[in-house]
């Protein structure tokens, strides 16, 4: 069985204002810990029978990690589980302190496609977000990551931050393509309520968030990446041709993955599970059972469905209803045949067989896919 393994790594060297992630500050004695569950827990699915083809060290900031411990938890992986030989391994980095050296290591371990979460090239919009780099460590970044070797990166960005203009968001996804990445993810700002940026939007120090402007910016995007050869692959997804993140397309084609680490979640053999969110409660689940397995359920028939129809919608090549109907012995176009009509008038699918999100779709993507659970 083919597999994509997700590692979280949860530490930063300080938490961004709208993080809403599962990371914290580093503190080393429990880093020295959690690297040791990982790899327990790496072993832990060791099975002849799973091909792993990608693998994502998300967080948090993976890049905090020393490059010993990134090479220990790599040498487990290949150690323990059959690795494609074109496996797409992705890291995540933040600009600030990437040396020359550390992406070396990186290359040399095993490593080759980096996503830079660089969100911003306006110095304003990174100091609303509470970011920790500026916009002259990104540039840098992004030089050092080429100097490396690496010819497979993505650069995060972020829109609709309180205080960002049209020509400043305009200028931010421009120089990210001057900057000629393979992949460009954009997403807009969302907020909980327990985030500081959010608090400090509530006492009136920022303006709040306005849905329309966040839809202005997404299709001026849109437009310009468009301009400049990127592929829109998923709602918030472009590359160039052939540079499409394979790990989230697993995700989005609703195929099997593993995810090991605090609060990682996993889809194997229709079944989908999660770890304990907290690192020292994921460190102790570890040492008493070897895995961090909290809880799970094995997905009844309707909801795999509804599950695989949301996913697919999220890419630009839809959803074939057929597909959907051999693999789950089931007629879409009767079972929801209500709410798909409705879509179709409102303008926001478009299709027979073979169903995608309108452009309006696109942009009320949630009314969608709320119609179909």
């Amino acid at each position: 069985m083919r597999i994509g393994l997700y590692l979280h790594i949860p530490f930063c060297k300080k938490k961004c204002a709208y993080c809403d992630f599962n990371s914290y500050q580093i503190k080393k004695e429990i880093q020295k810990k959690y690297v040791e569950s990982l790899i327990s827990e790496v072993r832990f699915y060791k099975k002849s029978s799973l091909l792993v083809e990608t693998i994502y060290f998300g967080g948090g900031t993976p890049t905090t990690l020393p490059l010993a411990d990134l090479g220990k938890i790599m040498k487990t992986i290949k150690n323990t589980h059959k690795v494609s030989d074109d496996v797409e391994v992705s890291i995540e980095a933040n600009p600030d302190g990437l040396k020359t050296e550390y992406l070396s290591g990186l290359k040399k371990i095993g490593f080759n496609r980096i996503s830079l979460g660089i969100q911003s090239f306006d110095p304003k919009i990174l100091k609303v977000l509470g970011r920790n780099h500026s916009v002259e460590n990104s540039l840098k970044a992004f030089k050092q990551i080429r100097k490396a070797g690496f010819d497979n990166i993505n650069i995060d960005l972020i829109y609709g931050t309180p205080g960002e203009t049209v020509e400043s968001w305009k200028k931010t996804v421009r120089k990210a393509v001057f900057l000629q990445p393979t992949h460009i993810s954009i997403y807009p700002l969302t907020l909980e309520r327990h985030v500081k940026l959010k608090r400090d939007i509530e006492k009136g120090i920022y303006s709040r968030i306005d849905e329309d402007d966040q839809a202005d910016k997404y299709l001026l995007a849109v437009d310009i990446l468009k301009k400049s050869s990127f592929k829109r692959y998923e709602i918030s997804n472009f590359s160039l041709p052939g540079y499409e993140c394979a790990h989230n397309l697993l995700y989005w084609k609703n195929k099997n993955y593993l995810g090991v680490g605090a609060g990682a979640h996993s889809f194997y053999k229709k079944t989908r599970f999660s770890n304990f969110y907290f690192p020292l409660n994921y460190i102790k689940a570890v040492e008493r059972r070897g895995h961090g397995i909290k809880k799970g359920y094995r997905e009844i028939l309707s909801e795999s469905i509804k599950q695989e129809m949301i996913l697919n919608l999220r890419l630009d090549e839809g959803v074939e209803l057929g597909k959907i109907k051999q693999k789950f012995g089931v007629d879409v176009e009767k079972w929801k045949q209500k709410e798909l009509e409705f879509l179709r008038n409102k303008g926001l699918i478009k299709g027979g067989k073979r169903i995608k999100l309108s452009e309006k779709g696109v942009l009320l993507a949630n009314e969608v896919f709320v119609r179909m659970i």
